[in-house]
């Protein structure tokens, strides 16, 4: 309960300086070659974002030197995507969260658009589109324009008000599907968009495994998580990333 309590009034005294804007949080690991280019996506902005924040999971390159370089601020947060997440999240002045992996470009409008759905929903994410041409990948990205819980990822760029991030408890710390379980639970907390142009994302991992290869091993690892297999069981069968 103490620790609850702790985390909620976190909560207050963050709201209570929130100012109107988006703040954007890029979870990093020994990403210093992807991130310039995703962070240059993000000075490009017709609105730019109220700040950019990139948690570091201890990397071993020059992840935090690149994110400096390029202006963003860096935290350091043990390594887990959820854990990183969240301690953005709880590091974060926005009255927006958008959450950008560290390999994924955001399209120029980006910005204002995760603003204007801001207004009347309580999250959402972009479509998705990838860097490289493959039927496969183009699959996959045409069904990230639904809504559905199965077909969204972290990659298609998840943003929540800061209200409705509070409410659902931000991101958990698990080693895997953090992005599924918290999409699910922000489809519980009112109405999500999904924003009409795609964020770009790496497609590095299909082309290392072979695309085909990848998306089985995907579909078969969220089939045992909807049937109830824990993410810590699940994460010993996920290829990291190089």
């Amino acid at each position: 309960m103490a620790v609850l309590d702790a985390v909620s009034r976190v909560y207050r005294e963050a709201g209570a300086r929130a100012t109107t804007g988006v703040s954007v949080i890029v979870p990093a690991l020994n990403e210093a070659e992807a991130l310039p280019e995703t962070l240059a996506s993000l000075a490009r902005q017709s609105v730019p974002p109220l700040e950019v924040l990139v948690v570091d999971g201890g990397s071993t390159d020059d992840t935090a030197g690149a994110a400096s370089r390029c202006g963003a601020r860096v935290l350091h947060a043990p390594a887990g995507r959820g854990r990183q997440l969240h301690a953005g999240a709880l590091a974060s002045r926005g009255s927006v969260f958008l959450f950008l992996h560290a390999d994924t470009r955001l399209p120029p409008d980006g910005i204002r658009d995760v603003l204007c759905a801001s207004r009347s929903a309580a999250g959402g994410k972009f479509r998705l589109a990838y860097d490289r041409r493959h039927p496969l990948l183009r699959a996959v990205a045409h069904v990230s324009r639904y809504p559905w819980a199965w077909t969204s990822y972290g990659d298609s760029a998840f943003f929540a008000t800061r209200a409705a991030y509070e409410r659902i408890g931000g991101f958990e710390d698990v080693p895997l599907f953090e992005d599924v379980r918290f999409y699910r639970q922000l489809r519980g907390a009112g109405r999500v968009a999904v924003l009409p142009s795609p964020v770009v994302s790496s497609s590095r991992r299909f082309l290392r495994r072979g695309p085909a290869r990848q998306l089985l091993a995907n579909a078969a690892l969220v089939l045992l998580h909807r049937l109830g297999v824990p993410p810590a069981k699940l994460a010993r069968f996920y290829a990291p990333e190089p």
